[in-house]
């Protein structure tokens, strides 16, 4: 459902990669299975401000803005849940989600705001 659509034509429709929780099998850490998905989001470059969290060594990479509307979601990798951090294609690059603002749920317009860092090719 597109609340507003006059913003329509700065979503588009990026392919999300995910992976499930990893074990650990015989003292070996196992990677989850992989899982992708059509997430719509606006893809937009990082500012200044939008670094400030970030900590310092990664305000230096090329950073992305990404606007999710639900029920999409991205998440950061988490070591107490033994998650990695979501994936998304962009023009043919893979960008790492590094942080999520979850307290950017409006009844106005309800929306997910993440940064995600360029992947080391």
């Amino acid at each position: 459902m597109n609340l507003f659509p006059e913003f329509s034509e700065t979503f588009g429709d990026y392919r999300r990669s995910r992976r499930a929780a990893g074990t650990y099998v015989n003292g070996r850490f196992v990677q989850g299975d992989l899982t992708q998905a059509k997430i719509r989001m606006s893809v937009q470059q990082a500012r200044e401000r939008d670094l400030r969290d970030l900590p310092e060594g990664q305000r230096t990479v090329d950073a992305k803005v990404l606007i999710v509307q639900p029920p999409c979601d991205l998440r950061t990798a988490n070591e107490t849940a033994k998650t990695e951090a979501d994936t998304v294609c962009i023009n043919d690059e893979e960008w790492m989600v590094v942080k999520v603002w979850d307290n950017t749920t409006t009844r106005v317009l309800p929306h997910m705001r993440a940064i995600a860092l360029r992947k080391d090719r």
